[in-house]
């Protein structure tokens, strides 16, 4: 890769490198001193400096952020006779937090619900609901659908429908299809719905990712079988018959009156 110096020996060289890639700059003035940055990302960026010949000398051989949306930025380096530097950034994921609540149609946490946490058909993780939040960290990875799946809901109870989820490249939780670009980008086209209040099944509070599902009471009718509605019928019948009767005597005693 080429470029050309300002009037006062600066340059500046912007370069697109996508995951596996690599830009080589050759013949630098021996003496220049020089930095490599890497733009904030989603992800946690690191480097390191490797020497590959004896020649030289080498001022910061690594560095690291601590968490995403940083920028990173090496040691100041001096081209020096006969060095050959390599400088590799990695970008990690970061380790997101995520929760998952099991309530009631009262609100009430529902204990003893088994779910599962998958990726296709694979089973990530598998647990059963308390009397609190179940927290998962470092456990799912940005741009991958899941499917929170109940397994069995405890008695007096029915299973919740699946949730579809994904992180984005920032973490944030989105309930729905992930839908990418062309480029692998995270396309605003997808039938995901942030959190904006409104839906009941996701919630964000102290920059954790929640997931809210709700077990619905199973209110069980009366079995049919037996004598069933028989009683019921001829009691019916009977207040039925009762009633005519009182009838016809009301009436036979306003004939004999006439």
């Amino acid at each position: 890769m080429t470029f050309t110096a300002d009037s006062a020996g600066a340059a500046m060289v912007i370069v697109e490198l996508a995951d596996g890639e690599s830009a080589k700059f050759q013949k630098l003035p021996i003496g220049a001193t020089y930095i490599v940055s890497e733009a904030a990302s989603g992800y946690i960026a690191s480097y390191t400096v490797k020497n590959d010949e004896a020649a030289g000398n080498v001022a910061g051989k690594e560095g690291a952020n601590t968490s995403a949306d940083l920028a990173l930025t090496t040691s100041r380096e001096t081209v020096d006779s006969g060095e050959e530097i390599t400088i590799t950034f990695e970008n990690d994921s970061e380790q997101f937090k995520i929760s998952f609540n099991k309530k009631d149609d009262g609100g009430m946490f529902v204990v003893g619900a088994r779910l599962q946490i998958k990726s296709g058909d694979t089973v990530i993780r598998s647990f059963n609901t308390g009397s609190g939040e179940q927290v998962f960290t470092g456990v799912l990875e940005v741009l991958t659908q899941y499917t929170l799946h109940e397994v069995s809901a405890p008695d007096g109870y029915l299973p919740a429908e699946d949730v579809q989820f994904f992180f984005d490249q920032y973490g944030q939780i989105w309930i729905g299809t992930m839908v990418l670009d062309a480029n692998g980008a995270l396309s605003v086209n997808g039938d995901g719905v942030p959190y904006d209040g409104s839906a009941s099944a996701v919630c964000v509070k102290a920059g954790d990712n929640c997931i809210t599902v709700e077990d619905p009471y199973n209110i069980k009718l009366p079995e049919t079988g037996g004598l069933g509605t028989l009683p019921y019928m001829a009691s019916g019948m009977f207040l039925l018959l009762l009633s005519a009767a009182a009838r016809v005597l009301l009436c036979r005693k306003e004939e004999k009156m006439d």
